[in-house]
Protein backbone atom coordinates (compact mmCIF):
# COMPACT_ATOMS: atom_id res chain seq x y z
CA UNK A 1 0.00 0.00 0.00
CA UNK A 2 2.68 2.70 0.85
CA UNK A 3 5.35 1.37 -1.51
CA UNK A 4 4.85 3.66 -3.74
CA UNK A 5 6.07 6.28 -1.66
CA UNK A 6 9.28 3.86 -0.40
CA UNK A 7 10.78 0.82 -1.66
CA UNK A 8 9.50 -1.99 0.11
CA UNK A 9 12.84 -3.06 1.47
CA UNK A 10 12.72 0.44 3.42
CA UNK A 11 8.89 0.18 4.38
CA UNK A 12 10.06 -3.42 5.89
CA UNK A 13 12.94 -2.56 7.53
CA UNK A 14 11.06 0.42 9.65
CA UNK A 15 8.37 -1.63 10.24
CA UNK A 16 10.82 -4.55 11.92
CA UNK A 17 12.66 -1.69 14.09
CA UNK A 18 9.73 0.01 14.98
CA UNK A 19 6.54 -1.47 14.94
CA UNK A 20 5.04 -4.81 16.97
CA UNK A 21 3.73 -7.16 14.19
CA UNK A 22 0.60 -9.31 14.90
CA UNK A 23 -0.81 -11.79 13.19
CA UNK A 24 -4.89 -10.82 11.87
CA UNK A 25 -7.56 -13.76 10.78
CA UNK A 26 -10.02 -13.39 8.58
CA UNK A 27 -12.59 -15.64 6.69
CA UNK A 28 -10.45 -15.96 3.83
CA UNK A 29 -6.97 -15.93 4.71
CA UNK A 30 -4.06 -14.92 7.32
CA UNK A 31 -2.55 -11.18 7.45
CA UNK A 32 -0.93 -9.26 9.55
CA UNK A 33 -1.18 -5.71 11.33
CA UNK A 34 1.47 -3.47 12.28
CA UNK A 35 1.15 -1.63 15.27
CA UNK A 36 3.86 1.47 15.84
CA UNK A 37 6.34 0.81 19.19
CA UNK A 38 5.73 4.50 20.57
CA UNK A 39 9.04 3.45 22.99
CA UNK A 40 11.09 2.62 19.84
CA UNK A 41 10.08 5.59 18.48
CA UNK A 42 10.49 7.80 21.08
CA UNK A 43 14.36 5.90 21.56
CA UNK A 44 15.28 6.40 18.45
CA UNK A 45 14.88 10.04 18.36
CA UNK A 46 16.56 10.34 21.77
CA UNK A 47 19.64 8.27 19.83
CA UNK A 48 19.95 10.54 17.25
CA UNK A 49 19.54 14.06 19.29
CA UNK A 50 22.53 13.07 21.66
CA UNK A 51 24.64 10.90 18.84
CA UNK A 52 26.75 14.11 18.37
CA UNK A 53 25.70 16.48 21.29
CA UNK A 54 28.29 15.39 24.07
CA UNK A 55 26.65 16.71 27.19
CA UNK A 56 23.19 18.21 26.87
CA UNK A 57 21.50 20.40 29.39
CA UNK A 58 18.98 17.89 30.73
CA UNK A 59 15.30 20.25 30.79
CA UNK A 60 16.79 21.86 26.98
CA UNK A 61 17.12 18.07 25.83
CA UNK A 62 13.40 17.19 27.18
CA UNK A 63 11.85 19.46 25.48
CA UNK A 64 13.68 19.15 22.22
CA UNK A 65 12.90 15.26 21.87
CA UNK A 66 9.42 15.79 22.76
CA UNK A 67 9.50 18.13 19.84
CA UNK A 68 10.98 15.39 17.33
CA UNK A 69 8.70 12.87 18.05
CA UNK A 70 5.79 12.59 15.06
CA UNK A 71 2.96 14.41 17.15
CA UNK A 72 0.73 12.80 19.57
CA UNK A 73 3.57 10.79 21.01
CA UNK A 74 4.91 11.26 24.19
CA UNK A 75 8.18 11.11 25.49
CA UNK A 76 9.69 9.53 29.20
CA UNK A 77 12.77 9.56 31.00
CA UNK A 78 11.98 5.97 31.22
CA UNK A 79 12.46 5.33 27.56
CA UNK A 80 16.28 6.01 27.70
CA UNK A 81 17.20 3.05 29.64
CA UNK A 82 20.12 1.50 28.03
CA UNK A 83 20.79 4.69 25.91
CA UNK A 84 21.77 7.82 28.08
CA UNK A 85 22.87 8.83 32.03
CA UNK A 86 21.34 11.78 33.08
CA UNK A 87 24.07 13.47 35.61
CA UNK A 88 21.66 14.65 38.52
CA UNK A 89 24.99 15.82 40.64
CA UNK A 90 25.97 18.76 38.00
CA UNK A 91 24.20 21.90 37.67
CA UNK A 92 22.03 22.72 35.57
CA UNK A 93 21.41 18.53 35.41
CA UNK A 94 22.76 17.09 31.97
CA UNK A 95 22.27 14.25 30.04
CA UNK A 96 24.48 12.20 27.46
CA UNK A 97 24.91 9.08 25.40
CA UNK A 98 25.61 5.92 26.94
CA UNK A 99 24.66 3.29 24.73
CA UNK A 100 24.52 -0.33 25.94
CA UNK A 101 25.88 -1.76 22.95
CA UNK A 102 28.91 0.54 23.22
CA UNK A 103 30.10 -1.50 26.60
CA UNK A 104 31.84 -5.03 26.45
CA UNK A 105 30.06 -8.18 26.29
CA UNK A 106 32.90 -9.50 28.99
CA UNK A 107 31.19 -9.04 32.59
CA UNK A 108 34.65 -7.79 34.26
CA UNK A 109 35.27 -5.35 31.91
CA UNK A 110 31.96 -4.19 31.45
CA UNK A 111 31.50 -3.38 35.15
CA UNK A 112 34.71 -1.94 34.71
CA UNK A 113 33.37 0.56 32.51
CA UNK A 114 30.48 0.82 34.21
CA UNK A 115 32.56 1.75 37.41
CA UNK A 116 34.92 3.49 35.77
CA UNK A 117 31.69 6.29 34.00
CA UNK A 118 30.11 6.49 37.63
CA UNK A 119 31.32 5.16 40.93
CA UNK A 120 28.06 5.02 42.27
CA UNK A 121 24.73 3.11 40.44
CA UNK A 122 21.30 2.80 41.87
CA UNK A 123 19.94 -0.24 40.76
CA UNK A 124 17.22 1.15 37.87
CA UNK A 125 20.40 2.92 36.89
CA UNK A 126 22.59 0.05 36.35
CA UNK A 127 19.90 -2.27 35.42
CA UNK A 128 20.06 -1.82 31.75
CA UNK A 129 23.67 -1.91 31.33
CA UNK A 130 23.67 -5.77 32.86
CA UNK A 131 20.69 -7.33 32.10
CA UNK A 132 21.82 -8.94 28.85
CA UNK A 133 25.07 -10.35 31.13
CA UNK A 134 22.15 -12.17 33.20
CA UNK A 135 20.80 -15.43 31.89
CA UNK A 136 18.87 -18.20 33.73
CA UNK A 137 21.72 -19.65 35.80
CA UNK A 138 22.99 -15.93 36.92
CA UNK A 139 20.18 -13.55 38.03
CA UNK A 140 21.31 -9.37 37.95
CA UNK A 141 21.18 -10.03 41.90
CA UNK A 142 24.35 -12.49 41.78
CA UNK A 143 26.41 -10.55 38.99
CA UNK A 144 25.67 -7.95 41.17
CA UNK A 145 26.85 -9.86 44.26
CA UNK A 146 29.93 -10.84 42.15
CA UNK A 147 30.93 -7.81 40.93
CA UNK A 148 30.09 -4.92 43.27
CA UNK A 149 29.60 -3.62 46.77
CA UNK A 150 25.83 -2.40 47.50
CA UNK A 151 25.75 0.81 50.59
CA UNK A 152 22.71 2.61 51.46
CA UNK A 153 22.72 6.41 50.29
CA UNK A 154 21.55 9.52 52.92
CA UNK A 155 18.27 9.52 51.35
CA UNK A 156 17.98 5.26 51.66
CA UNK A 157 18.51 4.44 48.10
CA UNK A 158 20.50 1.48 47.73
CA UNK A 159 23.74 1.94 45.73
CA UNK A 160 26.29 -0.15 44.22
CA UNK A 161 29.91 0.83 43.63
CA UNK A 162 32.44 -1.72 42.34
CA UNK A 163 33.70 -4.48 44.43
CA UNK A 164 37.35 -4.60 42.65
CA UNK A 165 39.69 -1.90 41.89
CA UNK A 166 38.83 0.22 38.71
CA UNK A 167 41.07 -0.08 35.70
CA UNK A 168 41.07 3.78 34.01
Amino acid sequence: MLDYLEPRCILKHILECYSEKSKQLTDSAESFVYAINEDKVCQHYAEELLRNAGKFNLEEFLAAWQQCVPEGMKTDPGQLKGIALIDRTSFPEVIYRYHVDDLPEDEKERFNELFKTKEKWTLEEIKPYIEGLSSVKVSIGALLQKNARASTGSNGVKLFNSKHSVKK
